[in-house]
C-alpha cells in the first residue's frame, strides 16, 4: 500500500468526516498530495503526514 493509500484508508476508519469530505476517491488522493507537497516542513513519518492532513483541512475550511 503507498502512503496516500495508507493514509485514505486511517481516514475512512478514523477520521471519516475528513474522508467524506470528498465526493470521489480521486479528489482525495489529489487532496491528499497536494496538503503533502504544501507542507511547510516536509511530513516525515507517517504521524506526521496524518497531522499535515489534519493542518491542512483547517485551513481548507474541511474542518466541521
Amino acid at each position: 500500500m503507498n502512503t496516500i493509500d495508507a493514509l485514505m484508508d486511517t481516514m475512512r476508519r478514523e477520521e471519516t468526516w475528513l474522508y467524506n469530505a470528498f465526493d470521489r476517491p480521486s479528489r482525495r488522493y489529489r487532496w491528499i498530495e497536494q496538503a503533502l507537497a504544501n507542507a511547510e516542513i516536509p511530513p516525515k513519518g507517517y504521524a506526521d503526514q496524518m497531522t499535515c492532513c489534519r493542518a491542512a483541512a483547517r485551513a481548507d475550511g474541511l474542518l466541521s
